[in-house]
């Protein structure tokens, strides 16, 4: 994911004041210790632990497929579409060491409660966000961006903004599980990018008129690029340059890396939308056998790999081929190009 705003952030306040930014440094502040973790080199990889498989949701764009749960089995996860969380289950989250909860909401109420098969889903998805943020839980809503709800991005955004929810998590589609089938409904490449500006421009206004939301995108590794390219042109090469050292500390899409998926079975994939692919099982072999699988192995070499656009791409270091998963799906070639990336030739210094 893309942490728009807390890299804006960095490099405004940077600029704006080099002294005090040396002292946040130094004392580990909670804006620069959260992010430069977030640019180390030997963090241990984050694991998307699937719990179960049961959702009370059907969302046409589910990595995992996900389908209606059993009273008893109940569902109990950070990752969640929150119409479940109660008070008292907020509460529960929280004294079982919770500390975030992300609420996926995918457009205003009568769209969204259509798109994911539940009567009333967006009003007990905000009402979870809220018990959730009074338990005292870091909270946050997401949205999976498609043709059908791209029109929802900043009427949702206002809302969350209203509520004064801390985060928005914008997620571009990945052709995973019921994905694979939903990718016809991607965005144009015209629109994402359209999209993309916007949504950069509102981080902006957030930070310069004091507003305590963080955006973050997701699920297409050329929006480090974009914000790059982005803040050259409104900002000038100085700043640019500061976010590209850290979009290159960042180091792009670490799926098999830095990030993997265990299932409710628990098998171990790339990540959690990488569902086709097992790298291994958990009950029977250790991560670190599992790390030496094929798999795991050609991921941390990808940049040898990598064909098209994606193999000649002069931010090769920022993005790292985004997602495979994507590639797979519509070429049969793992290594392919990511069929998402909505940058031009001449941004990414293809002659």
């Amino acid at each position: 994911m893309l942490q728009i705003t807390e890299l804006l952030k960095l490099i405004f306040s940077y600029n704006s004041n080099k002294t005090q930014f040396s002292k946040d440094l130094a004392s580990n502040s909670t804006l620069i210790n959260r992010s430069a973790l977030r640019f180390k080199t030997d963090m241990p990889p984050i694991v998307v632990w699937n719990i179960n498989n049961q959702c009370n949701m059907t969302c046409p764009h589910c990595y995992s497929s996900a389908k209606v749960y059993s009273e008893h089995e109940g569902i109990t996860t950070q990752s969640t579409n929150g119409s479940l969380i109660t008070a008292d289950k907020a509460k529960s989250l929280k004294a079982a060491g919770i500390k975030y909860v992300g609420i996926s909401i995918d457009g205003l109420a009568d769209f969204n409660d259509s798109y994911r098969g539940l009567k009333d889903a967006s009003r007990l998805a905000f009402l979870g966000a809220l018990n959730a943020k009074d338990a005292g839980l870091h909270t946050g809503i997401r949205m999976t961006v498609t043709t059908g709800n791209h029109g929802h991005v900043f009427p949702l955004l206002d809302r969350v903004q209203d509520l004064q929810i801390p985060r928005f998590y914008l997620s571009h589609l990945v052709y995973g599980g019921r994905g694979k089938s939903y990718s016809k409904n991607d965005l144009e490449k015209d629109q994402t990018r359209q999209l993309m500006q916007s949504l950069f421009d509102k981080a902006i206004d957030f930070i310069e008129n004091g507003k305590a939301i963080s955006i973050v995108s997701g699920g297409n590794d050329s929006d480090g690029v974009f914000l790059y390219l982005y803040v050259k042109k409104r900002f000038g090469d100085n700043m640019a340059g500061q976010l590209l050292e850290l979009l290159e500390k960042r180091g792009g899409n670490s799926a098999g890396e830095k990030m993997i998926n265990i299932d409710h079975k628990g098998n171990v994939h790339p990540d959690q939308f990488w569902q086709t692919s097992d790298c291994g099982n958990i009950l029977s072999q250790s991560l670190d056998e599992i790390f030496q699988s094929r798999l795991m192995k050609d991921l941390r070499l990808r940049e040898q790999y990598l064909e098209g656009r994606c193999g000649s791409c002069g931010y090769i270091s920022v993005c790292r081929g985004s997602h495979r998963e994507r590639a797979l799906v519509t070429c049969n070639n793992l290594w392919a190009q990511d069929p998402a990336c909505y940058l031009t030739d001449q941004e990414i210094n293809i002659s």
